[in-house]
């Protein structure tokens, strides 16, 4: 014989509860009769999560590294948050609304973009950070906060945090070796200088 369940009705509610469970029974023309447990597990109550990601001073025009990367970085905000789905939104940064679908904060030390939705190759929740300035000192962090919500209206918010990782003047040890008889030597030293601003003394071009 087949069987088959008609309906099955979930009615959702607000809540902190992630489980409802659900007895049903089949029962044959004879009178033969079968039950099991139907559990349903509810996973878009949004919790949102803090984040962190690091760029160097170094990577900017006047670092040590000017021609890496280092000074930006890409991530995504959602991708550690749990309770995200189809329905879930970001619906602020720093509470800022995206318009077109991305949200573009500039600060003190650089400029943030958040994708909130799928398109143009991004997906939602997508970040690109870029350092565009120096900082002064160590243990700088560009901090911004941002809300994902669901269809009904549940929200929750945590914090993208950016460490600032100051650049550093580098200087190698020189070894030369001298003797009464030779000849003078002359010895070229090199010093590699953060002329970024996040030094305390200027450094041979008055910057």
């Amino acid at each position: 014989n087949n069987f088959m369940v008609e309906s099955v009705e979930v009615q959702y509610s607000v809540g902190s509860a992630n489980q409802d469970t659900f007895q049903y029974e089949l029962t044959d023309a004879d009178g033969s009769e079968s039950s099991a447990q139907l559990t349903v597990t509810q996973d878009s109550l949004p919790v949102a999560k803090d984040n962190s990601e690091d760029v160097y001073e170094a990577g900017l025009e006047s670092g040590t590294d000017a021609n890496s990367d280092a000074s930006i970085v890409t991530g995504n905000i959602l991708d550690n948050d749990s309770g995200v789905s189809s329905s879930t939104l970001i619906s602020a940064v720093n509470g800022q609304a995206s318009v077109n679908g991305v949200v573009v904060i500039t600060t003190t030390y650089g400029t943030l973009t958040v994708y909130t939705d799928d398109s143009n190759g991004f997906r939602a929740g997508d970040f690109k950070y870029e350092l565009t300035n120096t900082s002064i000192g160590d243990d700088v962090v560009d901090s911004f906060s941002y809300t994902i919500s669901n269809s009904v209206g549940v929200t929750d918010s945590a914090q993208l945090n950016i460490n600032i990782v100051d650049d550093v003047p580098i200087v190698s040890d020189v070894e030369r070796n001298l003797t009464t008889t030779s000849d003078p030597i002359t010895t070229n030293l090199t010093f590699v200088l953060d002329l970024s601003g996040s030094m305390d003394y200027s450094a041979g071009n008055g910057k």
